[in-house]
């Protein structure tokens, strides 16, 4: 009997034994599952949070390059439209027509007043050469010829003589009424006063 006890106890620790094995196998197999589920989870966790991260910057990149493109709008200066492609030039193609379009507005808009200023300051130039050269014919008219009123003679540009200039004598009054009149100042035009 001590032989059947040690037999069966034997199979007993066997089957015991066995099943131990095949529990602690299966433990293991569901560890390892476990481990892998977690895995996949950490791993789509961390890809989201990724894609996350990446979407909000590129969010903060968009504002970025809107508030430019708005400040380019405002300010029609080239270095602001400058700064404003480089940062639209980043964006994904969505994005970047409706600003681009919005900047070509803003370069017309300077390329135009540009252009306005540049004929300006051409009108400006020409106004001022022409009454430059207004000046400077009525200062020859005012120079080469004066008039003489009294006294004995004086030299004068006439058109009907061939040697543009003649000898001048004033009318002289037989009159009582006849008062000879002194030289006017030519030398201040804009007073034509007798002295």
């Amino acid at each position: 009997m001590k032989k059947k006890t040690i037999i069966i106890s034997a199979v007993v620790a066997a089957l015991v034994l066995g099943a131990s094995l095949t529990v602690n196998a299966v433990v293991q197999n569901q560890a390892q599952a476990h481990a892998k589920i977690v895995a996949k989870q950490k791993a789509a966790t961390h890809k989201r949070l990724l894609e996350e991260a990446a979407q909000a910057a590129y969010k903060l990149q968009l504002e970025a390059a809107s508030n430019s493109v708005a400040k380019a709008e405002a300010s029609h200066a080239q270095t602001d439209v400058n700064a404003s492609e480089t940062l639209v030039k980043q964006l994904k193609n969505a994005n970047v027509k409706s600003l681009q379009v919005r900047l070509d507005a803003v370069n017309k808009a300077i390329a135009d007043k540009a252009a306005a200023d540049a004929k300006a300051a051409a009108d400006a130039a020409a106004a001022t050469l022409a009454a430059q050269q207004a000046a400077q014919q009525q200062a020859n008219k005012v120079s080469t010829s004066s008039t003489y009123v009294g006294g004995n003679s004086s030299s004068y540009s006439s058109g009907n003589s061939s040697s543009g200039s003649t000898s001048y004598n004033p009318p002289v009054s037989t009159g009582s009424d006849y008062t000879p009149q002194s030289p006017l100042d030519l030398s201040n035009p804009g007073s034509l006063v007798a002295k």
